[in-house]
């Protein structure tokens, strides 16, 4: 585990931002997706997504399920050289366009459900959670729960504030507003102190450090892989 330090920040731009290279590549096809967008607009979400995704682009074979990853150029490589699916409700985007994409793959390239509806049948050798846990789903505990005895390695970037930040939110179908407090540094070690004997380079004080943030928020972001011994 570690976390994303204005250090690595340099590091990824002294190595050429390569996924931005990938992400322009006129052999891949134009992505209309938000999260396409997402990512050519921040070298921050760019340099994550490298941890997070780059050794898959470099290779094949892998039966990999994405849960909240969204789509862009470069899942159409990923859907090329990977067994790989999507497990998302894409709340932003066209999901004819989507559909599209799964009748061109002949197979559910995409699954357009909640990952705690969905019902997970298979084993897959990675599974990964990019940029959605806690800050989207606070259902993280959930989620390993669920999902860990189905895979092999399992691969998260996880975000946390340690700002005291609150969301004021309304609940959906009724007239409730509600104060939601962001989960801090120690919240989410908490969760994850259950797996530390499978998290690789697991060292909790990588979230206790005064580092700065990258992005303008202040939210920290720790990318965390879970292997299976």
């Amino acid at each position: 585990m570690f976390l994303c330090t204005p250090r690595q920040r340099d590091d990824y731009i002294a190595a050429g931002d390569p996924i931005k290279d990938k992400l322009l590549d006129p052999e891949l096809p134009h992505s209309p997706f938000i999260s396409h967008k997402w990512l050519l607009d921040s070298i921050e979400k760019r340099m994550i997504y490298n941890h997070v995704y780059g050794d898959l682009l470099e290779s094949d074979g892998q039966k990999i399920l994405d849960v909240g990853g969204g789509f862009c150029s470069l899942t159409h490589q990923m859907l090329g050289h990977h067994e790989y699916s999507v497990l998302d409700i894409m709340a932003h985007d066209d999901t004819e366009l989507l559909e599209k994409i799964n009748l061109e793959q002949q197979r559910a390239a995409w699954i357009g459900a909640d990952w705690n509806k969905f019902q997970i049948s298979q084993n897959y050798d990675i599974i990964i959670a990019n940029d959605l846990f806690p800050n989207v789903d606070q259902r993280l505990e959930m989620f390993l729960e669920k999902y860990l005895p189905h895979c092999q390695e399992m691969r998260l970037s996880l975000t946390c504030y340690n700002n005291n930040r609150v969301y004021k939110v309304k609940r959906v179908g009724a007239d409730e507003v509600f104060h939601m407090v962001a989960w801090d540094n120690i919240r989410l070690l908490r969760s994850l102190e259950k797996y530390k004997n499978d998290i690789e380079n697991y060292d909790a004080e990588v979230l206790l450090q005064d580092t700065p943030s990258i992005f303008a928020n202040e939210r920290q972001v720790c990318v965390v892989k879970i292997v299976k011994k």
